[in-house]
């Protein structure tokens, strides 16, 4: 499997293989901050590939703004396939949403 230094995420240097995701015009950048379309903020921790099907994967915490995790895992780290994460918001599902994309970085 080949990865493209030129597609390198983040300040840690982790190569993400982007030519089996179809989702190739966006970078994703670790230990940066993402806005979910639906409010909740995440921070990415690391990227990797699943073991069986070789999906790119992200992993990244998320929390709720009184320092809770969002969901139900206690300890607030999630995993999420890269294309799903960099992809656009369903928006014949989420009409109201005026986000473009499921999680878009905060400046």
């Amino acid at each position: 499997m080949a990865t493209d230094s030129s597609e390198s995420a983040g300040t840690v240097g982790i190569p993400i293989n982007m030519e089996k995701e179809k989702n190739t015009m966006r970078k994703l950048d670790i230990q940066k901050r993402y806005r979910h379309f639906k409010g909740f903020e995440v921070t990415i921790l690391a990227v990797g590939t699943h073991t069986e099907t070789e999906e790119t994967m992200v992993v990244y915490s998320c929390y709720s703004f009184d320092g809770k995790s969002h969901k139900k895992d206690e300890n607030g780290i999630y995993i999420r396939p890269l294309d799903m994460f960099l992809s656009e918001v369903d928006h014949e599902k989420y009409p109201n949403v005026k986000q473009k994309y499921r999680f878009e970085e905060i400046e």
